[in-house]
């Protein structure tokens, strides 16, 4: 077991037949896909990382990263706290042929040559955590959302007092 800071890359070759488990962090800023996605790289990725070799000389690599970034909120444009928690089970091949060959139930990660980049997997998982469109939540602040709120309610309100039959009602008074 390993704990502090997380190796870049896994020789699986050099492990014992029990596997092997690292608990660590890596600066954000290691992580450049990643970076270029959020406000600021500041900050840590967390992670608890499992090499298990099962039956038929199957290498899985389980584990959760965690970490907390900052992206832009697309309705009032200031930044949003994000928690990232991507848990993985990955099954090590050595190449996009075996990959394939694994079917749809299971994750690839290709690790040439028996060794795993880590930091790699980790940063694909979390990039695949990301939300697709960062805003707050109707309970956190967003002035935009408040004012859009408080707007379509006074629209709506503006609507309901002139309906279509409340114009129609006026004209029928006038005709008698």
């Amino acid at each position: 077991m390993s704990d502090g800071t997380l190796p870049k890359s896994i020789d699986i070759g050099r492990l014992d037949a029990g596997g092997a488990r690292f608990v660590g962090a890596v600066p954000l800023t290691t992580m450049h896909r990643l970076r270029e996605l959020v406000i600021t790289s500041a900050g840590e990725v967390n992670a608890a990382v499992e090499v298990d070799f099962k039956e038929a000389m199957q290498v899985i690599v389980t584990g959760v990263a965690t970490t907390r970034v900052h992206r832009e909120c697309q309705r009032c444009l200031e930044p949003k706290a994000i928690l990232l928690r991507a848990p993985f089970r990955l099954f090590v091949v050595g190449s996009f042929a075996e990959a394939e060959a694994l079917g749809q139930d299971a994750d690839p990660l290709i690790a040439p040559g028996g060794v795993i980049d880590l930091l790699t997997a980790l940063e694909d998982e979390l990039l695949l955590a990301l939300p697709s469109v960062t805003r707050h939540g109707q309970d956190e602040v967003c002035e935009q959302h408040r004012m859009h709120t408080r707007a379509s309610g006074a629209v709506e309100g503006a609507l309901h007092q002139q309906s279509p039959f409340g114009v129609l009602e006026q004209l029928k008074k006038r005709g008698d």
